[in-house]
């Protein structure tokens, strides 16, 4: 539906199970989960001409948000 192209840095973090609270872990990463944080200069971003239908129509449950 949409891409994201980036330039110049680009860095990423993996998230630290040491570095969050009880809390956080048990609700956010009961099955451990952890994930990667990319952080970045997006220069320019593309979209399907009926990207904005397509994601009104996914948010009121009509349709998948992706394409088969």
């Amino acid at each position: 539906m949409w891409c994201i192209t980036s330039a110049g840095f680009c860095t990423s973090n993996d998230v630290v199970s040491g570095a969050l609270v009880q809390a956080i872990l048990d609700d956010a990463y009961a099955q451990g989960d952890f994930h990667r944080v990319y952080f970045g200069e997006i220069v320019a971003a593309y979209a399907d001409q009926d990207a904005a239908h397509r994601l009104s129509e996914a948010a009121t449950g009509a349709l998948p948000m992706a394409r088969p």
